[in-house]
């Protein structure tokens, strides 16, 4: 996250203090040192707080927030998780049945299931 942070600002062409200062009334006591401490935080073991990691993406990227936090978060479009818990024997079965009908991955059958359960939903 610390390399994007970087990125973020470059990108934005905005100067260090300028971002320092629209850190300020989150974090006071927020400097040019700790911004550049935190642009190399993979160097020095920091993680940014996510409130001023925010505030940073709403002050050099406030066209394209939504993109910017999909790729602060990992760039996932599906963000939500359904899962469950199967008997060993169930999985074994399942991951056959998957390998003979062409589903390469888990995420590929739930997906298939999810939206043909959605479709017949719609139809009644």
């Amino acid at each position: 996250m610390s390399r994007l942070l970087k990125q973020i600002r470059l990108e934005s062409g905005k100067k260090m203090m300028d971002v320092v200062e629209a850190v300020k009334p989150i974090c006071p006591a927020f400097d040019k040192a700790m911004l550049s401490k935190c642009e190399n935080g993979y160097k020095y073991g920091i993680k940014i707080d996510p409130k001023i990691m925010n505030a940073i993406i709403e002050f050099c990227a406030p066209d394209n927030i939504d993109e910017v936090k999909r790729r602060v978060r990992g760039g996932n479009k599906m963000p939500h998780r359904v899962s469950c818990r199967l008997e060993r024997s169930v999985y074994t079965k399942l991951q056959q049945r998957m390998k003979v009908q062409g589903f390469t991955t888990m995420q590929d059958l739930l997906m298939h299931l999810i939206n043909n359960y959605l479709k017949g939903e719609s139809e009644q």
